[in-house]
């Protein structure tokens, strides 16, 4: 019985609150782009670098910058107010949050040439509808890099 007692008495429970988001995605920069090109995508909400993950078609990208300007204000605000981040229309902070832009840069995965979703996850949850980048096709420049060794010269005048 007394083991029972001292089993009740350790609560080690601990809250851990979970968002549940639909991150908007809201504009590509550039729309097409060549495998390993950089493309700028503006999302909302964005969290940290270390816990967000970019897919195009189901492949990750590497995303090698997250930018949040101008959100200090409205991050404090939004926490004063008790506003839950997920939620874009926070009345009370409307107008700080008004200058707050967020953008995240990645590079384009090897895919081959065409259309391919991207899709976007943070700790506060997951793209709502993919946007769309063209992965445009490697130009062929016939050029291997090697020197042949030949030159191209025009005959010299023999002063006859």
């Amino acid at each position: 019985m007394l083991l029972l007692l001292g089993l009740l008495a350790c609560d080690t429970s601990s809250t851990t609150t979970v968002y549940t988001c639909r991150i908007s995605l809201e504009s590509l920069e550039p729309t097409q782009a060549l495998v390993g090109e950089s493309v700028t995508l503006s999302a909302s909400p964005l969290s940290e670098l270390s816990d967000s993950a970019l897919y195009m078609g189901g492949q990750a990208a590497e995303i090698t910058a997250l930018e949040r300007s101008d959100c200090d204000t409205c991050d404090t605000c939004m926490e004063d107010a008790e506003c839950d981040p997920c939620i874009d229309d926070c009345d009370a902070c409307s107008e700080e949050c008004s200058t707050c832009v967020e953008t995240l840069s990645f590079q384009v995965p090897e895919l081959a040439a065409g259309q391919y979703p991207i899709q976007f996850f943070n700790k506060y949850g997951a793209s709502d509808r993919p946007l769309q980048l063209s992965v445009l096709a490697q130009s062929d420049t016939g050029d291997t890099g090697e020197d042949t060794g030949s030159q191209d010269t025009a005959p010299q005048d023999s002063g006859d």
